[in-house]
């Protein structure tokens, strides 16, 4: 197998590490906000180095279904992530989403993903996604 027929067999995985991964948001939104910070900073730079590829099968609407459903500050009835996470069990809390102030800087890092997603213009069928 040549170096290019790797690269192509590896797209389709990355993609769906990103899209099944990366960029669940329901999955992480429970986690403690270091976790979320370090995975976000973890995935930008990786993330920028493919845009032009991942910006064709993602868009911008995943990040901005986030930040309306998971990292909201105002919640409406669309909001989900609503109540905290309790173990059957126990009862104990197991997950939590974070407090204003970390969802706030968690807005802000998902905000620069649609600027850098957008950087080089919006093109008609992300246009339409957004009415």
């Amino acid at each position: 197998m040549t170096y290019d027929a790797e690269i192509l067999f590896a797209e389709p995985l990355e993609d769906d590490l990103f899209l099944h991964l990366f960029f669940n948001f329901h999955l992480w939104i429970y986690a403690e906000y270091p976790v979320q910070k370090h995975l976000l900073t973890r995935v930008l730079p990786f993330y920028v180095s493919k845009i032009k590829r991942l910006r064709t099968v993602f868009g911008v609407q995943p990040f901005l279904d986030a930040l309306r459903l998971y990292y909201w500050t105002a919640r409406d009835s669309h909001s989900m992530a609503v109540e905290d996470v309790h173990h059957p069990v126990t009862g104990s809390c197991v997950g939590r989403r974070p407090d204003e102030h970390d969802v706030l800087d968690l807005q802000r890092d998902l905000v620069t993903l649609v600027e850098l997603t957008v950087q080089d213009g919006i093109t008609v069928d992300e246009t339409r996604a957004l009415l």
